[in-house]
């Protein structure tokens, strides 16, 4: 799970890839989670939200 540190604001954030439905490669990036379990449980959350969808996760 790619969850990084904001060094500069003291913040976790998530990035990574996925594949919509028309094929289109899309970056997904959200910042300012206060701890790295918050962050790495969104991304969780929005990969099971996709998976029903017609996508691919990279």
């Amino acid at each position: 799970m790619p969850v990084y540190k904001d060094r500069d604001q003291g913040t976790y954030y998530v990035s990574f890839h996925y594949e919509d439905w028309t094929g289109k490669n899309v970056r997904k990036m959200k910042r300012g989670f206060k701890t790295k379990k918050e962050a790495a449980n969104w991304e969780d959350h929005f990969k099971e939200e996709i998976s029903g969808a017609a996508y691919t996760i990279s």
